[in-house]
């Protein structure tokens, strides 16, 4: 590895990416974005603007040490070409891959702030998780879902921290109900509605496992015009009986779902989880759409794509 060339390239790339999406983010009331996608195949890392910080995840593998060498030069490029200083930095190394498990702790510093994206308020942990509670890549998904929202009622599975919830309420959504089996991420969703000023009794957060709510949702009659499902790809929580794994059960969630769902209601489907081998043939009576090019935003260009979407609905006789 010629580390210096790389180095020139590496800054060349984050000054050219830096430039062009501040361009395109600012006009957007967006001040969250990705600036480096592993765009050069020898450094695999992920380069979130927040603000005015940088969270930086390295996918490199032990086997690399090449790279784990080079890891203070290229943070110093990093620095000098998006104009973040070290110390609004934050640096982590996922040797995992996707949105895993319950997000476990790495630390206790709870650095936090808050970020605008398309003009709504979130706040951020840039310090105590993996992931910060604001998956950038998501980011077509939930305008899409603001644009469909007016009058419909929506139903938040996995809900994380609400972003969903907050781009359908700011959509005019009539009733919105979240659910997690985290406490804190529900906190955390209400934080962030109560940010854009949007809590009302119409949204309401349900801290529970989701197999539970949906079985408990299908007996009581519960309707729902957007049904929003981003689940993890592996879940062994002490709080749930059994496991949740997505290839295994993604079939059974999904036909909960669609029995939920109104008559012209829609489904929206995505996970990150790069070997998940989705068959629309396994679900019955559902009409299935790959909306994959048109929700990944074009700050996730690069060699990893971030997920996979579909807008599943109940197939018309």
């Amino acid at each position: 590895m010629d580390t210096i060339q790389l180095q020139k390239d590496f800054g060349k790339l984050l000054k050219k990416n830096h430039q062009e999406f501040r361009n395109i983010f600012s006009s957007m009331e967006t001040d969250c974005y990705r600036v480096y996608n592993w765009n050069i195949s020898e450094i695999p890392w992920l380069i979130d603007i927040y603000g005015n910080y940088l969270h930086i995840s390295s996918l490199a593998q032990t086997h690399q040490p090449d790279l784990l060498e080079a890891e203070s030069d290229l943070l110093e490029t990093a620095s000098r070409m998006l104009y973040v200083p070290l110390e609004r930095i934050f640096f982590k190394h996922r040797f995992v891959q996707g949105r895993q498990v319950q997000h476990e702790k790495l630390n206790q510093s709870g650095h936090t702030l808050i970020v605008k994206e398309q003009g709504l308020l979130f706040k951020v942990n840039l310090s105590d998780y993996l992931d910060t509670g604001l998956f950038l890549d998501l980011r077509n998904s939930r305008q899409l879902v603001r644009e469909a929202a007016a009058g419909m009622r929506l139903l938040n599975l996995f809900a994380y921290t609400g972003a969903f919830t907050v781009y359908a309420a700011a959509g005019a959504a009539t009733k919105t109900v979240s659910v997690d089996l985290s406490a804190p991420y529900m906190r955390w969703a209400q934080e962030n509605l109560d940010l854009n000023g949007l809590s009302g009794e119409m949204h309401t957060f349900i801290n529970s496992d989701v197999r539970e709510y949906l079985q408990e949702a299908i007996e009581g009659g519960e309707q729902y015009d957007l049904i929003i499902l981003d689940p993890p790809t592996f879940s062994n929580s002490r709080k749930t009986e059994g496991t949740f794994d997505l290839q295994r059960d993604y079939v059974w969630f999904i036909g909960q779902c669609l029995k939920l769902l109104s008559k012209e209601g829609s489904l929206l489907f995505s996970t990150n989880y790069h070997k998940f081998h989705f068959d629309p043939g396994r679900l019955r009576g559902a009409e299935v759409q790959n909306t994959t090019s048109t929700t990944i935003p074009p700050d996730f260009n690069g060699k990893r794509r971030p997920h996979r979407s579909w807008v599943i609905r109940r197939k018309t006789r």
